[in-house]
């Protein structure tokens, strides 16, 4: 799978992308990215972002991995969330993107029109970052 960012619609989606970024910390494979393949573009349906969901994969692992941080899962969770909409001002593509993408003709046309190009990559860096200092 590859670990660059690629165009929207093209290669690894934005959870795939946090997620993959985050195998190598975590002692994961390259494959365990496909577990994210249905959480891209808000679960598919515009809501929880998939730069979001993706780094709570990583977090959610990462703790029930560790005996150590078993319990810390729901903290360390909630703390990503809360910097990320601190950061953007909210956490589902609804929100942050201005547009009801769980309408395909509303997807299509934020591909088109470049809004999905010029919103989530930031998104995808952010989560990304994120995950590089806490993990």
């Amino acid at each position: 799978m590859e670990h660059t960012q690629t165009k929207p619609g093209q290669g690894p989606n934005c959870a795939q992308q946090v997620l993959l970024s985050a195998c190598p910390k975590l002692g994961l494979g390259e494959e365990a990215a496909q577990l994210a393949a249905g959480f891209g573009s808000g679960l598919c349906w515009g809501e929880a972002c998939g730069a979001v969901t993706g780094a709570v994969m990583a977090i959610g692992y990462q703790c029930a991995s560790d005996p150590a941080l078993a319990d810390q899962s729901r903290v360390r969770v909630r703390e990503f969330i809360g910097a990320f909409e601190k950061e953007f001002g909210a956490v589902t593509c609804k929100a942050l993107l201005s547009a009801d993408i769980s309408d395909p003709i509303a997807h299509d046309k934020a591909m088109e029109d470049g809004t999905i190009a010029a919103h989530c990559p930031h998104f995808i860096a952010f989560s990304k970052s994120y995950l590089e200092e806490h993990l």
